[in-house]
């Protein structure tokens, strides 16, 4: 749904931003839909866009878009003819992306029984390891909740390429060199980074020798030729649209972004309570079972998956937002589920005890009754989808009830990708001592120590920065902590803590609010609170950034020792 949203500012002015909900006011993901036709919607959204030669630049690829091009296509002529045309996100173009997603997963499916098959798997074993993949991974939020996100066709195209790579590594016919080549020209032209797929080719062709004539026969000029014009031809497509946007044939979108590769984030993207693959997605994790058959049937499949595994790991884990946003547990690997399934399969295939399969299948079936609970928990909205830890997971774990609905708060935003970070600005309020650009309301003692007092006030402090104090740089990151004490158990649990930043023109363009709260506390007293918070660019000199709390139901609670730390984004 997309709705114009009202706040009013400690000030009292008023402010309005068009953003997605659930229909209850929650910020959702707004999908990357439509490279050009929403060029123009997307412009100030420095998340999508950036500037070449004064143009805007959306700077995700076109593969999305070109898988996505029959459905909107059709959605358009039905806008047209019903005259429901809202920037692409009228119900028509709604309806066509769930259409577009319920294809392609069936599509890739297809493609992954046919892999299934191709390596020999039982029927049985395929009919169970299917709704495995679907409703025991995050891949169905991908179908149902975030259809126009790229992971799923990245999914189905990196299913079709293991399957038609089979057939050509064990045939050798030419068709399915090529139909190999046009699956992986377009899982480069979905995502980039998704073509060290093509490092899997070792694994699928099973022993050196089949590998080395494999290679030999692509190396045929007739073969070579063929494959790097069906490359040339798919991915000048994107070469053609950076152009129109640019009048460059060549733009690197994710300007100020990258890998980290000396410090990647492995461990975290693995088993931390964030985003980690093996906690949000078990199941994942089971299949590698598989890896211990390979080990002991063919070592050199062994160690061909396994070290495209590692590199897979390092590669996601490396990238400067290991964690890759909000999402359902960790998205980048769903696009490489047809992998994992195939391990899964070889698993329950070939463990020939029947007390091994059904300790599998058992397990399986738990982490698949786990991921539909925390599916629906994601979904309305009891996680947070971005910012989870172990305390929240702790605090949510197997809760459905409604009321737990948007109870988690804080932000724990990652550190934007820079060569340099340097503290521009800090401050300490105890309020007893330095009180330079802070507002104070009322405050009351408490055994010698003055505290910021809320009881029965929607507003009470505010720091107010003049953001010349800042000076000019990219960006800037926001560390902020600070103690709140209870009253009454809860007694904070609808507060907020707003960041916002004032124009001297009059308005706010960037206004971001989160519980103050991590997770509602059980007992009357102090709590600690950390945040972390990326702000944009300012624009002016006469600019004013604010921190505030909005107790919005003006409820018992105090604050003290108030910290905050900009440090500069180079």
């Amino acid at each position: 749904m997309i709705v114009k949203c009202s706040w009013q500012g400690i000030d009292g002015k008023g402010y309005e931003r068009v953003i997605q909900t659930d229909g209850k006011g929650y910020y959702m993901y707004l999908p990357n839909i439509f490279l050009l036709h929403n060029l123009a919607h997307q412009k100030s959204d420095k998340r999508f866009i950036f500037e070449v030669n004064g143009r805007g630049v959306n700077k995700y690829f076109v593969g999305t878009t070109v898988a996505l091009l029959p459905f909107f296509g059709l959605a358009s002529v039905d806008a047209a003819i019903t005259g429901n045309w809202e920037e692409g996100y009228a119900p028509p173009f709604q309806k066509a992306m769930s259409l577009s997603a319920l294809f392609y997963l069936l599509f890739g499916l297809i493609f992954f029984r046919k892999l299934l098959l191709a390596y020999q798997i039982r029927d049985w074993v395929i009919a169970l390891c299917i709704p495995m993949l679907v409703f025991g991974t995050n891949l169905l939020a991908y179908v149902v909740i975030y259809p126009s996100m790229s992971h799923l066709y990245s999914f189905t195209s990196i299913a079709a390429f293991l399957f038609l790579a089979k057939r050509w590594l064990d045939s050798r016919h030419r068709k399915y060199l090529l139909w190999m080549c046009l699956a992986f020209a377009f899982i480069v032209l979905i995502r980039p980074v998704n073509g060290i797929v093509i490092l899997l080719l070792p694994f699928i062709a099973g022993n050196a020798e089949n590998l080395k004539t494999s290679m030999r026969e692509l190396a045929q000029p007739k073969n070579w030729m063929l494959c790097l014009g069906i490359l040339a031809a798919v991915w000048s497509m994107q070469v053609m649209a950076w152009y129109v946007q640019t009048g460059k044939f060549l733009v690197w979108g994710y300007q100020n972004e990258g890998f980290n590769f000396l410090h990647p984030e492995i461990w975290k993207t693995l088993f931390g309570f964030r985003k980690g693959l093996f906690i949000y997605t078990p199941l994942i994790l089971l299949s590698l079972s598989g890896l211990v058959l390979l080990f002991r049937q063919n070592l050199f499949k062994a160690f061909a998956l396994s070290g495209f595994l590692a590199i897979l790991v390092y590669a996601i884990s490396s990238w400067w937002n290991w964690s890759y946003g909000p999402s359902f547990g960790h998205r980048a690997f769903i696009d490489f589920y047809a992998t994992f399934g195939l391990l899964l399969a070889l698993a329950l295939h070939h463990f020939k005890k029947k007390i091994i399969s059904v300790g599998l299948l058992t397990i399986a079936f738990l982490c698949l009754s786990l991921n539909m609970v925390q599916a629906y928990q994601y979904n309305f909205l009891i996680w947070s989808s971005d910012c989870m830890n172990f305390q929240k997971y702790k605090y949510t774990f197997l809760k459905t009830s409604l009321d737990y609905s948007g109870v988690l708060g804080g932000v724990r935003d990652l550190k934007p990708y820079c060569h340099s970070m340097k503290p521009v600005y800090e401050s300490k309020i105890d309020f007893s001592g330095n009180r330079e650009n802070w507002s104070l309301g009322n405050l009351i003692t408490l055994k010698d120590d003055t505290v910021s007092d809320y009881s029965k006030r929607e507003f009470n402090t505010t720091l107010m920065l003049p953001v010349n104090v800042m000076g000019e740089h990219r960006e800037f990151f926001l560390k902020l902590q600070l103690d709140r004490y209870d009253l009454q158990a809860g007694s904070s649990s609808n507060a907020l803590v707003v960041v916002e930043l004032d124009s001297a023109e009059g308005g706010s363009y960037f206004y971001y609010a989160f519980k103050m709260n991590d997770y509602p506390t059980e007992k009357p007293g102090w709590k600690t609170w950390h945040y972390a918070l990326a702000i944009p660019t300012v624009r002016s000199e006469g600019d004013l950034l604010k921190i505030y709390v909005w107790n919005r139901k003006q409820e018992e609670f105090y604050i003290d020792n108030v910290r905050v730390k900009l440090l500069a984004v180079d």
